[in-house]
């Protein structure tokens, strides 16, 4: 579910065009420097990565929606967009519903999200965990909290006890994946927890223990940037380009959305604005 991947080039993509615009008025006065050392080229396949996040999104903020609202919305192709939903039908993301009743012409056939495409959300906490299913709308299903102890081997047997409850639970459905979030920071390039001074746990292949278990793939992340995800794709917050979540829970957190994209820094640093020293005298951190 890559949209927020889409909203981000979608607003590029409207920002190129409105400096293209910009640029063909002050052709004549300036050029505009260009640093070629960052600039990776388009190619079809981008073109075509935007389209179908173009058409994926309009679905899931409209649904139901037709074919040919879909092209009078975005300003495609009736035939991109037709030859886009058959592709997001057959991979199971869209299907189609009801027929629409017309007062003349053609009549229809409605779009929406696959409801029986499910995702598994883990939120852990220092004492507790939830365990959830959700489908593609972010609708809550099912939820239950697992108590979590000092020890990550028993905290995860625990946890995967509930998720593989739920799989059973919601067995007829497809369950495409597992969502963690987590109280510190993880490595991006091995996906283990390195830091969470909150939950006492050492440091612990999280992701590959559930991923053997439950033989579902699992992404993790910092609780606040997983807070931010969420607002950029089901909040309000179309348009903005820079802003900053802050979580207060058992400790702060926040996540940092600049220029249209999200922030993670050097390992996850970035947002880790709990561990700020603000009084070197003062009660010692639990890191």
């Amino acid at each position: 579910m890559d949209w927020i991947d889409f909203r981000v080039s979608a607003r590029a993509s409207a920002s190129l065009a409105g400096d293209s615009q910009v640029q063909q008025r002050q052709n004549s006065k300036s050029i505009r420097h260009v640093d070629l050392t960052d600039v990776q080229l388009a190619s079809s396949e981008t073109a075509r990565g935007i389209n179908r996040n173009i058409v994926l999104e309009l679905i899931r903020a409209n649904q139901p929606l037709s074919r040919a609202d879909i092209s009078r919305r975005s300003g495609l192709q009736r035939s991109t967009v037709s030859q886009i939903v058959e592709q997001l039908i057959g991979e199971n993301w869209v299907r189609e519903g009801a027929v629409a009743s017309l007062a003349r012409g053609r009549h229809p056939t409605l779009l929406g999200l696959n409801e029986d495409l499910m995702v598994i959300a883990v939120d852990i906490h220092p004492r507790q965990a939830t365990v959830a299913m959700v489908d593609l709308n972010g609708r809550l299903l099912s939820r239950s909290l697992v108590p979590l102890t000092s020890s990550p081997a028993a905290s995860t047997r625990l946890i995967i006890d509930h998720i593989q409850r739920i799989q059973h639970d919601f067995s007829g459905k497809s369950i495409e994946g597992i969502g963690i979030s987590l109280p510190g920071r993880f490595d991006p390039g091995t996906q283990r927890m390195i830091f969470a001074p909150n939950l006492h746990w050492p440091e612990f292949d999280l992701q590959g223990t559930i991923e053997a278990e439950t033989s579902l793939a699992v992404r993790m992340e910092n609780a606040a940037t997983a807070c931010l995800l969420a607002e950029l794709l089901f909040g309000r917050l179309n348009g903005i380009r820079d802003a900053v979540l802050v979580t207060v829970s058992e400790g702060i957190g926040t996540g940092v959305f600049a220029n249209g994209q999200v922030i993670t820094g050097s390992y996850g640093m970035a947002g880790e604005f709990g561990h700020v020293s603000l009084d070197p005298s003062g009660p010692l951190c639990a890191c």
